[in-house]
């Protein structure tokens, strides 16, 4: 077929693949209001915990035996850290969320530095319920 075949063939290829990329990506939001990652939506205020697991963890998560309640929205070809937000709601059918993000800590801190400032704003918003024990905790900032 020729030289110019496989050239149109290869550049197509790529192009086809940038897009995929981008339209699977997980789309993440943070506002005042709301985390949102790909269509779901969470209120700050209802988040207990945030921190950022290796891949060892995101592996356990995902594997046999894990609970297969937990939100997850990650891109496989590049998850080797993640963001995990536990949800503290007992009435949420998810206990806790795990996205990919390509800077985590600085997703965590974002996420940390927003219920804090809510905190801040109405500290019985931030009243948190465990959701193992059922224990009622108010965060202090």
């Amino acid at each position: 077929m020729g030289a110019v075949a496989g050239t149109a063939v290869f550049v197509a290829s790529v192009v086809l693949v940038a897009v995929l990329i981008r339209v699977t990506a997980p789309n993440v939001e943070l506002t005042q209001d709301s985390l949102r990652v790909g269509d779901a939506t969470l209120p700050p205020r209802m988040i207990s915990a945030v921190r950022v697991v290796a891949r060892q963890e995101i592996q356990a998560m995902r594997g046999p035996g894990a609970d297969a309640r937990v939100f997850v929205e990650l891109r496989p070809w590049s998850a080797t850290r993640a963001v995990l937000v536990d949800v503290g709601d007992p009435t949420d059918p998810h206990p806790a969320w795990l996205f990919s993000s390509r800077h985590p800590e600085a997703m965590a801190r974002a996420i940390t530095d927003t219920i804090g400032q809510q905190a801040h704003q109405d500290p019985l918003a931030i009243s948190r319920q465990d959701p193992v024990t059922g224990s009622r905790t108010m965060e202090d900032s």
